[in-house]
């Protein structure tokens, strides 16, 4: 389940919080010690996504207790898809500040049973976004020869954004999973 998604680009969100090029203000918000109106209305939107997400994990936990599939049931919070957090000191205190605030609403709620995963912008996996955070796996898109060097077990990759055929996917799930990454198939269609 992916927290936020920003639009990858969009004319009419260029200068308000969705387009991925203003990403930034989210992650402003998130590091901001004393946050301003606007910052706080953004941590406020955020949390009602997470709030959204721990109603929907609740009710899959429920069914799949009601199905005795409790324990086939894994769910992963993707804090944003392809996020753009920046590795500084402020990008890496503000990434550790929004997901110490989901955590503790799950807690809150008495939530448990899910993991956290990092995912990086493709093609920003550099040095000026990547970044690893304790306890939270990661998740890269793009070519698996583009992203399997940055990747261990445990972490999650998407071919997301390739022209990939599904004969190539799968020659290339069979080496992540080898190397214990989980793979996502997606195709344009």
């Amino acid at each position: 389940m992916y927290g936020k998604w920003f639009l990858h680009y969009s004319e009419e969100a260029k200068d308000r919080w969705e387009g991925n090029h203003a990403q930034s203000h989210l992650w402003e918000a998130w590091a901001a010690k004393k946050p301003d109106k606007t910052q706080k209305a953004i941590r406020e939107n955020y949390m009602t996504r997470s709030r959204q997400f721990n109603a929907w994990a609740a009710a899959a936990r429920s069914w799949a207790a009601s199905q005795g599939l409790q324990d086939r049931l894994r769910i992963v919070f993707v804090l944003v898809l392809e996020d753009k957090c920046p590795a500084a000191s402020s990008g890496k205190a503000a990434f550790a500040n929004l997901l110490t605030a989901v955590a503790r609403d799950a807690a809150d709620q008495r939530l448990s049973g899910f993991s956290f995963r990092r995912s990086c912008l493709p093609n920003s996996a550099s040095e000026k976004f990547e970044f690893r955070v304790d306890g939270v796996t990661m998740e890269l898109h793009g070519s698996w020869s583009d992203v399997k060097k940055k990747l261990r077990s445990g972490d999650a990759w998407s071919n997301d954004g390739t022209d990939y055929s599904l004969t190539k996917f799968k020659t290339d799930q069979e080496s992540a999973r080898s190397a214990g990454v989980n793979a996502l198939y997606w195709t344009g269609s």
